[in-house]
Parts: structure tokens; C-alpha cells; sequence
């Protein structure tokens, strides 16, 4: 039976849809849940780099964009004389239950450069922040 109009079909090995109409409004309700879908990739990023800012001036840092969409990093964080150079990045944790620790699996990188900041900060779908190494 069709995952999404309920119409019996020829069950075949990992099908879940009678045809692709149905595959594709099944996919479109399923990424409609998602945050920010239906943002273009640069303004999903833009948004996820202000949302990180907000975060990093609430534990009393300075912070400074970029303005150069090219730049090796996205944000400046100062706290006194400590200057750390923040790369925002869309992805998602995946937790190791067995082994207590978590996995990251970020979207993008920028053109395949070379680490150059002192943070990396991920943005999951659902608007959470971690850092690696913590700020």
C-alpha cells in the first residue's frame, strides 16, 4: 500500500510509494517540519552565523562578521585581548550511545580550505549550538 495516497501497488524491494508524485509530495511534507527549509543555502547560513552571535554575546564576547562572503572564517569573538576566529557551519550530531561521545556531520566547508579559525561552530535544524572546542 502507497505511503502516501493508501493505493494498493506491486510491492517491490524498498518502495514505499506507488509513483514519484507520491514520492515527491511525501518528501515535500516531510521537509516542510524542517527549520529554515525553503531558505536558499546562503541565507539559511546568514541567518545561522546572527543566530551564533547572539549566543556568543551572551557569554560576554564581542563579536564581529565578516564581510566577505571568500573569508577563511565567519566571525571574530573577542573577550578582552582573546581573539578567536568562529567558522559557522549547518549540520547535525549524531550520539554513540555505546561510547558516550558524539559525531558531527557539517553541510559545507568553505571550498576545501584548509582549518583556519579557532572554533567551529555548528548549527543543528533545530537552532542548537555546539561548539568544537567550546568558546
Amino acid at each position: 500500500m502507497c505511503g502516501e495516497c493508501g493505493e494498493k501497488f506491486t510491492w517491490r524491494r524498498n518502495k514505499k510509494y506507488c509513483c514519484a508524485k507520491c514520492m515527491r509530495a511525501a518528501n515535500a511534507s516531510r521537509l516542510a517540519a524542517v527549520p529554515g527549509h525553503g531558505l536558499s543555502p546562503a541565507t539559511l547560513g546568514a541567518a545561522h552565523e546572527l543566530v551564533v552571535c547572539v549566543d556568543l554575546m551572551r557569554k560576554g564576547f564581542s563579536v564581529y562578521r565578516s564581510v566577505s562572503p571568500s573569508a577563511p572564517f565567519d566571525l571574530v569573538a573577542a573577550r578582552g585581548v582573546d581573539l578567536k576566529r568562529v567558522e559557522v557551519t549547518t549540520g547535525s550530531i549524531y550520539y554513540n550511545d555505546a561510547e558516550e561521545r558524539a559525531t558531527f556531520r557539517t553541510y559545507h566547508n568553505k571550498h576545501g580550505q584548509e582549518h583556519k579559525y579557532d572554533i567551529l561552530a555548528i548549527v543543528t535544524h533545530d537552532g542548537a549550538i555546539t561548539y568544537s572546542p567550546q568558546p
